[in-house]
């Protein structure tokens, strides 16, 4: 598959839809992921997305990055925090995801702003749910507007 990722990028021959998300990627400076756990990992949909759109010899490979971007991601869990931490048999969301919040981003060479999780969302109630909205505005203000003002 990487061989014709790079052959497609030296060729400019990736599909139109391909090449227009490659291209918003190229223009975001801010790359924000928004997603459920799900079976303990990403959306299928997500992944895929990065299999397709984070292309060899276009984003990593070749001397090519995303050096100065940013990497984000907010996930939601059903289950509540107790249900996800590290120990005889389960995991922390940290290490559920760290394929996407940690290992990807650094290879393609990217500022990783620490992992956002709203735990036990099915059951919340509205106001509840605000109150996560709330700590997460609090996260992105905290990694994201106090850190442009240093």
């Amino acid at each position: 598959y990487q061989r014709e990722q790079k052959v497609a990028s030296e060729n400019n021959t990736f599909n139109d839809e391909l090449q227009e998300q490659i291209d918003l990627v190229k223009w975001a400076d801010i790359l924000y992921f928004q997603f459920p756990l799900y079976w303990y990992s990403v959306p299928a949909i997500l992944k895929g997305w990065i299999d397709r759109v984070m292309a060899y010899h276009v984003f990593y490979g070749g001397g090519k990055s995303l050096e100065g971007k940013k990497w984000f991601c907010s996930t939601t869990t059903g289950g509540p925090k107790e249900k996800y931490a590290d120990g005889d048999r389960t995991y922390s969301v940290e290490t559920l995801l760290l394929h996407i919040n940690e290992i990807t981003p650094r290879l393609l060479k990217t500022e990783v702003i620490p992992l956002f999780a709203g735990y036990g969302i099915n059951p919340m109630k509205d106001e509840e749910k605000e109150t996560v909205v709330e700590n997460l505005k609090q996260h992105l203000n905290e990694h994201f507007i106090q850190s442009t003002k240093e």
